[in-house]
């Protein structure tokens, strides 16, 4: 397995862990569980994919940032501008990396025209929904799908967002069988979101 992967895996599990661990919450502490099996496994199976470094790189810090935003939406009904920013800026820097390291080679365009796709397809799309409907897509869950294209690009965005609308139309089914809530109510998507994306990488899309 390659160290740097290692290394930047313990990092990231490392800042959730301060943010969630520490809090002293059960359910956080459930949730750094689980960020940290899913890094572990992510570490593994995309050595195992054969993807280059910068690859796994950024598909770790996008499952650990996707499942931040899932624990924040979940609990406040906001997706935070401030750590879309930092990882749109993240990923600007792993984009300018992996054009240095394929500059003399034929897939420059690609290296940077697919993430750039996936970035206008993924906030496109949803903001073609928040603009259809209103009340079921809010204006954070447009950013943040335009963030996780500009990751995975436009080979895997649309996986992500088919997982994450089955999720989001599953649980929401469960939910008023039950009578736990009603048909125009409101749920958050991030959860959903950070599940189809975790998924979908963990799968190789």
């Amino acid at each position: 397995m390659n160290y740097i992967v290692m290394i930047s895996s313990i990092v990231l599990d490392g800042l959730w862990g301060f943010y969630m661990f520490l809090r002293g919450k059960q359910g956080k502490r459930v949730a750094f569980f689980f960020a940290l099996l899913a890094t572990a496994a992510g570490s593994c199976l995309f050595q195992l994919y054969d993807y280059g470094i910068f690859k796994c790189m950024r598909y770790l810090i996008l499952m650990n940032g996707v499942m931040l935003i899932a624990e924040i939406d979940h609990e406040k009904r906001m997706i935070p501008n401030k750590i879309l920013g930092k990882l749109f800026l993240i990923r600007l820097i792993i984009l300018v990396c992996e054009m240095i390291e394929n500059r003399n080679s034929g897939y420059l365009k690609e290296v940077i025209l697919v993430p750039v796709l996936g970035f206008l397809l993924g906030g496109g799309i949803f903001f073609l929904c928040y603009f259809l409907a209103r009340s079921g897509i809010g204006a954070g869950d447009v950013k943040l799908f335009a963030v996780i294209g500009f990751y995975v690009g436009t080979g895997s965005i649309f996986p992500v967002m088919i997982l994450s609308a089955l999720f989001s139309a599953v649980y929401g089914i469960g939910m008023v069988a039950l009578h736990k809530i009603k048909l125009k109510d409101s749920i958050p998507f991030g959860p959903f979101a950070a599940a189809g994306t975790v998924l979908a990488l963990l799968a190789g899309f």
